[in-house]
Formats: C-alpha cells, sequence, structure tokens
C-alpha cells in the first residue's frame, strides 16, 4: 500500500468495527470518492481488523516521517514573508493551504494557525487564482443555467412579479431553479429551509456569540439551507442566484474540474479557517469578512453568481429588486464579487 493512500484513510476517516471487519467512513463527502478507490485497489472493501493491523504495521514507520516532512515544509513556508508566499508558483500555494488545514482539525488548532499566520494566509488566498480556461468552461455552463431558468414557465413569471409572490411559491421557485440546475450539471445538493431563530440557536450551542452574522443561505455536506425570514424580503434573483451560488459549492464537493490544480484546492480544507474567521464580530471593520471572500471556494461560487445574473438580464429583461440586506451583508457580497473580479481578471 502507498504511503500517501494509508495517509489519506489515517487523517480522513473515522474507523468503525463490524463483525471483525473494518469500516472506512470519511469526514466529508469531498473524500468519498478518493476513499473508496484507495479502498478497491487495495482491496480494502472487506479486510479484517487483524489484516489491517498487518497494513498499519507497515505503513505507519513511512506515514510518521512523511508527516514530520510535512511539518518542515510547513514551517518553512511559515517563515517566509507575506510576499515571498505572494510570489510562490500556484502548486506551491495549493501546497501551504493543504498543509496549513488538514482535514481533521479542531477548532484550537485553527485558531492558533490563524492567529500566527494570518499575514501569510492573506497573502496566499488573495494571490491564488483560477486559470482562464477554468473561468471560460465555468462561465458557458452558467449562461446555460442562466438561459434554462430564464425560459422557465415555473420561474419567469413569478421573478417579474415576486413582490406579490408568497412564501411558499418562493420556496417553489427554489426548487425548480435545483432542478435546472442538476439538469446543466448532472447533479444538484438537496434541500431544506430554517428560520434565523432557529440556526442562531444552533450556532450559539457551537460556541458562537448570541450577534453572530446568519447567512441567507449555507451549504454543507450535501445539503442547501435556507434562511426563510431572509426568503420573505429577498429580492426576485434570490431564489435562483443563490441556489446556483450554493450549489457550485456542492459542485466543488463532488466534481472534478479537470485541472490538478484546481481539484485539489476544492478537495482542501481551507474553509476550516471560517472558524476563525467567524469570531471577528466587529462589523465595520475594514477587515470584516475578508479572509471568507477571500476563500478559493467563494471566489468561485461569487465570480460565477455575478456572471449567471448578468446573463439572466440579459436574457429576460428582467432588472434585480431592491433587498433588505443589511449594510454588513452588503459590504460582504462586494467584497466576494470585487475579490472574483480580481482573480478573473488575473487569470487573463
Amino acid at each position: 500500500m502507498k504511503v500517501e493512500d494509508f495517509e489519506t484513510l489515517i487523517e480522513n476517516c473515522k474507523f468503525f468495527l463490524d463483525d471483525e471487519k473494518v469500516r472506512f467512513v470519511p469526514y466529508t463527502i469531498k473524500d468519498n470518492k478518493r476513499v473508496a478507490k484507495i479502498l478497491i485497489e487495495n482491496k480494502m472493501t472487506n479486510i479484517s481488523l487483524d489484516e489491517f493491523n498487518k497494513i498499519a504495521k507497515q505503513s505507519m514507520p513511512l506515514y510518521q516521517a512523511r508527516k514530520k516532512l510535512k511539518q518542515q515544509q510547513l514551517n518553512k513556508y511559515n517563515a517566509m514573508s507575506p510576499d515571498e508566499i505572494s510570489k510562490l508558483p500556484m502548486e506551491n500555494k495549493v501546497e501551504y493551504l493543504e498543509l496549513l488545514f488538514p482535514r481533521n482539525q479542531t477548532k484550537e488548532d485553527v485558531d492558533d494557525i490563524c492567529r500566527n499566520n494570518e499575514e501569510n494566509i492573506r497573502a496566499c488566498l488573495f494571490n491564488l487564482d483560477f486559470p482562464q480556461s477554468f473561468w471560460q468552461k465555468e462561465k458557458e455552463q452558467a449562461a446555460r443555467y442562466a438561459s434554462l431558468v430564464a425560459n422557465s414557465p415555473e420561474i419567469s413569471p413569478k421573478l417579474k412579479n415576486w413582490r406579490d409572490t408568497s412564501l411558499d411559491d418562493k420556496k417553489e421557485v427554489i426548487k425548480q431553479s435545483l432542478k435546472i440546475f442538476e439538469y446543466v450539471y448532472g447533479d444538484a445538493p438537496k434541500l431544506e429551509f430554517y428560520t434565523e431563530a432557529q440556526e442562531r440557536e444552533r450556532l450559539v450551542k457551537l460556541g458562537y456569540p448570541e450577534d453572530v452574522h446568519i447567512n441567507a443561505a449555507n451549504y454543507h455536506e450535501g445539503i442547501i439551507s435556507f434562511n426563510t425570514d431572509r426568503l420573505q424580503d429577498c429580492d426576485n434573483f434570490f431564489a435562483v442566484s443563490v441556489p446556483f451560488h450554493e450549489g457550485t459549492h456542492y459542485r466543488q464537493d463532488v466534481q472534478s474540474f479537470g485541472d490538478a490544480l484546481v481539484d485539489r484546492i476544492f478537495q482542501s480544507s481551507a474553509a476550516n479557517l471560517l472558524a476563525y474567521d467567524n469570531e471577528d464580530n466587529n462589523k465595520q471593520g475594514k477587515n470584516y469578512k475578508d479572509l471568507y471572500t477571500m476563500l478559493p471556494f467563494e471566489v468561485h461560487a461569487y465570480g460565477l453568481q455575478e456572471y449567471m445574473e448578468n446573463s439572466l438580464i440579459e436574457n429576460t429583461g428582467i432588472q434585480k429588486s431592491k433587498n433588505k440586506d443589511t449594510p454588513e451583508v452588503k459590504h460582504i457580497h462586494n467584497k466576494g464579487y470585487s475579490m472574483a473580479k480580481v482573480n478573473q481578471y488575473r487569470s487573463r
């Protein structure tokens, strides 16, 4: 067994024992295909505990040596200046993120890493650009989604009369949008709804402050959850644009993008840093949510979302209506769109 494969199993899976057989359960949806491939290639889909222990005994010394080398490499990156980090080749920037944020990482570890290396992390994220060919292919599919939405009799009339559309009908537009998303991309996440009070209660139980920011929607492990309070007062593009944005995160989890480095970016756990970023509740601070909007996952989603909305306007003539977002939410969104523009500009 290759040490890289053993490392993936050890660091990305929980282990269970069923009838003396070892069962591997990946921590995240991102790892499902990788783990399944490793188990098949190494004939471990029905492996006993004794057999696995033999493999572990052989692989552990190499795994420990590899782990030590990784820590040495991470120390080298952390010792660099932000300017040096910004000038690294893309492959090295991706490696830096992988080393900083392993899968099975505690919140305390994330906080410590971000506190000690925040400027280097900023320099890495800000200068991590997707290739032009990637943006081109992605925009072609986004335009197709916009065209199908524009021509949908279940969606387009409601966008024109959004103010008079009931909450149930707005939910239905989200459902129809995800059907179109699945048609374009071959897959779609599951859907659920929550109230702002329910989400705040959940986050407070996780240790966040009472005034923590509540998103309009969340994506996590194959499920998109929508904030029905925001849906009541949202703009007329919300129910087609936000499913598209969050659906893009789903694709980052489950699909290959035909570029090895791009796939490595989306396989990384750089989003772990949100645990640190969310602790900054100074909503008027100039750095508020910077790390969030610089994440490559968000750069990709915001860039495509804005392109899709512009395509939808061109296809329908329907203008995006005003919403009741707070100044803080508007500020975050503007940062997100701006970061995506910078990335696309530099990729030309």
